[in-house]
């Protein structure tokens, strides 16, 4: 969530609350982008209403990952990809920034979706 987040267990916020959809105050749907606090960076939804498909490939941990931010693949054509987030059906703690799954690239839900992204 920017410089000013570092630290925090949400992306701008160490309360869920404030940022995020998750099991106990979603009242088991998704909602609408900003109506929870945006974070220094002005994303919202970091954390909770969808987990988030990301473009890395899944691995068992850290090691050999880049350390400039590009994506980190692992040369197969159908691997699992990371989702990150949580979502409004899931625990704060599968919402924090430090929690990430991986799955087959296939799989679907309403719980699960991507990020759009632009630069004004």
């Amino acid at each position: 969530g920017g410089t000013r987040s570092t630290n925090c267990n949400f992306s701008g916020s160490n309360k869920i609350e404030e940022v995020g959809w998750y099991d106990e105050n979603s009242g088991d749907k998704t909602h609408p982008v900003g109506e929870k606090m945006a974070n220094e960076l002005n994303l919202h939804d970091m954390n909770g209403n969808v987990c988030e498909w990301c473009q890395d490939d899944g691995h068992d941990n850290y090691n050999g990952a880049p350390n400039d931010g590009s994506a980190w693949g692992n040369d197969e054509e159908e691997g699992s990809k990371v989702m990150r987030g949580g979502s409004w059906q899931d625990s704060h703690y599968t919402c924090a920034v430090s929690s990430r799954a991986d799955y087959g690239s296939v799989l679907w839900s309403s719980f699960i979706g991507f990020r759009l992204a632009r630069d004004n």
